[in-house]
């Protein structure tokens, strides 16, 4: 009987040992995944704080700094742009001082030539010649012009003046002709006149040749 109670005995002691180490392992586990995180509070001492507290803090921070991050990358594009936007109006200014320049060189090229055609044309001396009776003579001198006054000349003698080449056209641009006035003088019609002086005109083309 005594025997009996002892097995009984150690079987409890068994079972209870066995229990608490059960026991022991379950407190262990729990505590690892519990076991709360060493941390520095902001007045210098030393807090526990959960290990999934600090995951989330850890992805607060992280999130923060990819944000303050994106916000920098912004700014910086934005600069970037301004800066391009500058520089294509500092360009787009020098472009048209450049075109400036250019028309005001182009201005004074044409005033210049326009300048010396002026001046051609007034060192320009024209020949010309003035043919008549006595009335020529007293015309005024104008340079580059040449008068032949014949007193009491008609058309026949300068016809005849001009086919005898006593009249010469050479290098002659203009020639002027004032004949007709001693014609009238001694009679003349106008239809001979006009039939003379057409013949006048005929030697003065042919020389003028």
């Amino acid at each position: 009987m005594a025997t009996a109670n002892k097995r009984n005995t150690k079987r409890q002691d068994y079972k209870k040992m066995h229990e608490g180490i059960e026991l022991d392992v379950e407190v262990f586990d729990n505590s690892i995944k519990h076991e709360p995180v060493i941390t520095t509070n902001t007045s210098g001492g030393a807090s526990l704080e959960p290990e999934d507290t600090q995951m989330s803090h850890n992805k607060e921070t992280h999130e923060n700094g990819d944000l303050a991050t994106s916000k920098e990358e912004d700014e910086e594009m934005r600069l970037i742009e301004q800066a391009i936007e500058a520089a294509d109006a500092e360009k787009q200014e020098i472009l048209k001082t450049r075109k400036k320049e250019e028309l005001r060189a182009q201005l004074r090229r044409k005033q210049l030539e326009v300048k010396q055609l002026k001046e051609e044309d007034c060192h320009k001396i024209r020949k010309v010649l003035i043919v008549g009776d006595s009335i020529v003579k007293h015309l005024p001198h104008i340079e580059g012009d040449t008068n032949l006054s014949f007193r009491g000349a008609t058309i026949g003698k300068l016809q005849h003046l001009f086919d005898q080449k006593v009249i010469s056209l050479t290098n002659v641009e203009f020639l002027i002709l004032h004949v007709g006035t001693n014609n009238i003088s001694n009679n003349w019609s106008v239809r001979d006149m006009q039939s003379i002086l057409t013949n006048l005109l005929a030697i003065v083309r042919k020389k003028s040749k």
